[in-house]
């Protein structure tokens, strides 16, 4: 799946469903109450059940890690870049001291980060 639109999706556009504040959560709380009340169940078992329904519905929630897979596979990484960060910190000290072309070296990393 590749984004094909004009603006850049967020973590709401992709997992509508997913608690982002405690505010969504507190609403969940409030329907599943509403329902087991609704269902005839005491105010107890209401609470009770509704705070079980919560913990059920936050465990079937989509890990960080898979959120992060699905933005992965939507937007790809572009850039890879070919300079290690000792080559980098390397230049940069160069520079530091003074290294006799800078403009050169500078030529010789942008070129490895733009491979």
């Amino acid at each position: 799946m590749v984004a094909l639109h004009n603006r850049k999706l967020t973590y709401r556009d992709v997992f509508p469903d997913n608690p982002w504040d405690w505010g969504t959560v507190n609403r969940w709380r409030r329907e599943f109450e509403q329902a087991r009340r609704a269902a005839g169940e005491s105010e107890l078992e209401a609470l009770m059940g509704a705070a079980e329904d919560v913990r059920e519905r936050l465990a079937s929630q989509p890990s960080m890690g898979d959120m992060q897979a699905a933005f992965r596979r939507i937007y790809p990484p572009v850039i890879t870049v070919q300079i290690s960060q000792d080559e980098l910190l390397a230049a940069l000290t160069a520079i530091k001291d003074g290294h006799n072309d800078p403009r050169a070296l500078a030529a010789d990393v942008l070129s490895k980060l733009s491979r």
